[in-house]
């Protein structure tokens, strides 16, 4: 029996449930017993819970190649039914095929493990199951509960309320915290503040601290009259803030120089304040304490800070007093000075630092490709993985020379000397490695066949678009056109058929494959002593199911019979094939002819049943 298919088939082989096992040519998409899987075990597609139904399918979404297997297996199933869309069906899977094997009732002795399981499911995925679904009702059941599932979210979902009203609560307390806290804050602190997040686009910070603090005033209980007055006050003064930075702004809200000389100004004041944020290695209050710890950094870090903000605010087009402008450029030159000497200091201590650090590894990583371009070599590699390992090699040069020189020998002269002699081992493979030139060759004829074979594709697109639906199910007939193609075909016509590589003496059919344009093969062989028996049920007038006459069940490759309608069409699994895609293949197969007389085919049928 055949394990390997194309994913179409592996879903359609699946959806009989007559074989325990079967996968895709490259091992993706694959069933075991009743359960089909996406690139592994962690995401089942769809679980049977019994072989002729129901089906739950994964109502989850993973990746676009399983979002694929998942359109497959929504098709492979369509005659199924009951059909259950059930979240994380992961969680579930092992609890759905212990009953599905017990008639739908887990067995008593492993109840204590699944039922608790099961519980948890719901009650965490309650949300995204509807109050009608009858998945979850077959759940219930089948844990030996007497829970109606529409009750059981109905306390759920009042339990979820419950919770939310408290964590409203909380908030609410949380809001009113936050409000004493804000009340007790000085205004000039708040004012600077406000005047720095009006330089944001639209003011949006500005303005969402504003109804924070109207939250928090609501949440304020009225008796706290002192707070509410407190956040009033304040609420009204950002508000004030807020009408003055939208008129300094532009109509899209962008801020202008007016609007950035007071952010820079208020920063400016924290500044002299002491009201900087974290300073390392000091750990008292705000004030000038703090200030003068920044100023004292060794890395220069507080007078950059102080030159960057006289820098930014000297730079904007607003009218500042000329003894003002000159007292602020000259304090920032001094900040800038001293950063800049401190700075200097402070990064040639991390140069050295890092790139002892860069030139270390970059030894490591030169040793492990040059042994890798020895190898290479050693087992008579392409030229092109040999050019590939050269160019790994020669990306590590420039790395190899942290500092590209005198100054390298200045700061460290041993390090500088291992990256020179790096460099010239590297120099060296390029001149004794003389395939390198002509290996250029070879990678431009690739790019060049690449370019071509894009074009033609895109060339062969454009000429499938221009055909019309005739001729696009005339090629694909004759193999010559992908399925997907054909789509706009197949909802006119129902599911096309085609045979590949058929061996007719006659009659008789004595090889070949049937293919649907869904993507099922059977052999044609079966298919067509189904097409004689289907021609027998259309010249007699007569519908046919599984035991109402004839043959109790009939077999074509790994799909049963459904029903057979008087018109000739019939109904095998997920497809519905019309008495006119039959004609059309049997007049292209020259058998046209044998398909009326078919008792001989339906007594093998029914002998085959048997």
């Amino acid at each position: 029996m055949a394990q390997v298919f194309s994913n179409d088939m592996v879903a359609h082989v699946w959806a009989q449930q007559n074989q325990q096992s079967g996968r895709s040519n490259n091992g993706n998409f694959y069933f075991e017993g009743r359960t089909l899987y996406s690139y592994g075990g962690h995401f089942p597609v769809g679980i049977f819970a019994a072989p002729g139904g129901p089906v739950f399918m994964n109502a989850d979404s993973y990746s676009v190649s399983t979002s694929k297997h998942q359109s497959y297996a929504r098709r492979a199933v369509s005659h199924v039914s009951p059909q259950f869309y059930m979240p994380s069906l992961n969680d579930i899977a092992d609890a759905i095929s212990r009953a599905g094997r017990n008639g739908g009732l887990i067995p008593a002795d492993a109840r204590d493990i699944h039922a608790p399981r099961v519980t948890r499911y719901l009650e965490s995925n309650w949300r995204e199951i509807g109050a009608e679904s009858e998945g979850a009702a077959w759940l219930l059941r089948a844990i030996g509960s007497r829970a109606q599932w529409p009750a059981m979210r109905a306390r759920l979902e009042s339990k979820a309320d419950r919770l939310a009203e408290r964590n409203a609560a909380r908030l609410k307390a949380s809001q009113a915290a936050e409000g004493r806290e804000l009340a007790k804050r000085p205004w000039p602190e708040m004012r600077d503040s406000a005047w720095e997040q009006a330089g944001s686009y639209g003011q949006r910070e500005l303005r969402d601290w504003i109804r924070d603090i109207r939250a928090a005033r609501l949440a304020t209980p009225k008796a706290h009259k002192r707070v509410r007055s407190a956040l009033w006050e304040r609420e009204t003064g950002l508000r004030s803030i807020l009408a003055t930075a939208e008129g300094m702004a532009d109509r899209h809200g962008n801020p202008g120089d007016g609007l950035k000389a007071r952010g820079i100004v208020a920063k400016l004041r924290r500044f002299r304040d002491g009201r900087i944020g974290n300073v390392p290695g000091y750990e008292g209050p705000d004030g000038p304490d703090k200030r003068q710890a920044a100023l004292d950094l060794p890395t220069g870090a507080g007078w950059r800070k102080l030159a960057d903000l006289l820098r930014d605010g000297l730079a904007l087009g607003v009218s500042i007093p000329p003894a003002t402008r000159e007292a602020a450029e000259r304090l920032r030159r001094e900040a800038d000075a001293i950063a800049t000497e401190r700075e200097g200091a402070e990064a040639q201590r991390r140069e050295i630092a890092e790139a002892r650090r860069r030139t270390l590894a970059t030894l490591a990583t030169f040793n492990a490709e040059r042994r890798r371009l020895r190898h290479a070599d050693e087992r008579d590699a392409t030229r092109r993985e040999k050019l590939a390992a050269l160019d790994s090699i020669l990306a590590r040069v420039p790395d190899a020379r942290p500092w590209g020189t005198e100054r390298g020998f200045e700061l460290r002269p041993d390090l500088a000397e291992r990256a020179a002699r790096i460099a010239t081992a590297a120099e060296s493979l390029v001149v004794s490695s003389g395939w390198r030139d002509r290996v250029a060759d070879e990678r431009h004829a690739a790019e060049r066949e690449h370019a071509e074979r894009m074009a033609a594709e895109r060339a062969e697109r454009e000429r499938i678009a221009a055909l019309s639906p005739d001729e696009r199910r005339e090629l694909w007939e004759a193999g010559n056109l992908d399925r997907q193609h054909v789509r706009d075909v197949e909802t006119v016509s129902g599911p096309l058929l085609r045979a590949m590589g058929a061996e007719i003496d006659g009659c008789t059919v004595k090889g070949g494959t049937l293919e649907t344009s869904q993507g099922a093969t059977v052999p044609l062989r079966h298919a067509f002593r189904v097409f004689q028996f289907v021609a027998a049920c259309r010249a007699e007038g007569k519908t046919w199911t599984p035991g109402a006459w004839g043959p109790r069940h009939i077999r074509v490759g790994h799909f049963s019979l459904d029903r057979v309608e008087t018109s000739g069409s019939f109904v095998a699994g997920c497809h519905s094939i019309r008495w006119a895609e039959i004609a059309r293949l049997a007049e292209r197969l020259g058998v046209a002819g044998c398909l009326v007389p078919a008792r001989e085919a339906a007594a093998e049928l029914a002998g085959e049943a048997a």
